[in-house]
C-alpha cells in the first residue's frame, strides 16, 4: 500500500512538472495557431479534409514519429489512452509523422484505422515527439505538452489515464458568453 501511494504521490508530482515546464502553449498566444485547413490521409486512404474539425468539445491529437524511442515506447499508453477518452466521449487522433512514407505507414498500422499520416510534417508541431496537442471544436491549438511523465506498459490504469487526461485539461467544460 505504501509503495501504491508513493508511486501516485510521484506520478501527480512529475505531471505537474511536465504541465508547468511544458504546458507553456496555453490560452491567448497559442489561440492564433489553428489546425483548420491541414489535409491528413488517414491510414486506409481515407482523406480528413479539416484536422480543425472536432466532434467534441476538446480534441487530443497525439503525435509520434516512427524514429522516437519515447515514441515507440509510449504506444502503450497512446492506445490506451485513445480507447479511455472516447468511452469519456474525447476525440483523439493520432497523427504518425517526419519520416519516409513507408516508416510512417508502418508504425501507423500499430495504431489502427483511423491513424493519421504526416511524413511531410504539415502538422503543426511545435517541440518534440511525442507530443499531445489539445485543441477546441473550432480548431484552435489551446496546448501542447512534449514528451510524456514516463513510460507505462499496457495496460495502463484508469487511475493513471485519468490522472494524464486531467494534466492535459480535456474535461474542462466549455467557456459560457
Amino acid at each position: 500500500m505504501k509503495k501504491h501511494v508513493l508511486f501516485l504521490t510521484g506520478l501527480f508530482a512529475a505531471l505537474a512538472v511536465l504541465t508547468v515546464l511544458a504546458g507553456r502553449e496555453r490560452r491567448g498566444s497559442s489561440a492564433s495557431r489553428l489546425l483548420a485547413g491541414v489535409s491528413l490521409p488517414a491510414l486506409g486512404g481515407v482523406d480528413r479534409k479539416d484536422m480543425g474539425a472536432c466532434s467534441t468539445h476538446r480534441c487530443l491529437n497525439v503525435y509520434v514519429s516512427p524514429w522516437c524511442g519515447v515514441c515507440r515506447a509510449s504506444t502503450g499508453l497512446v492506445k490506451d489512452l485513445r480507447g479511455y477518452l472516447s468511452e469519456k466521449g474525447v476525440e483523439t487522433r493520432v497523427i504518425v509523422g517526419r519520416d519516409s512514407p513507408g516508416e510512417v505507414e508502418g508504425y501507423a498500422q500499430e495504431f489502427g484505422p483511423g491513424t493519421f499520416l504526416d511524413p511531410g510534417g504539415r502538422f503543426p508541431l511545435r517541440g518534440g515527439v511525442p507530443n499531445f496537442i489539445v485543441s477546441d471544436a473550432e480548431g484552435r491549438i489551446l496546448r501542447s505538452v512534449p514528451g510524456v511523465p514516463r513510460v507505462y506498459h499496457s495496460p495502463v490504469s484508469p487511475e493513471i489515464l485519468q490522472s494524464f487526461a486531467e494534466s492535459l485539461e480535456l474535461f474542462e467544460a466549455p467557456a459560457r458568453s
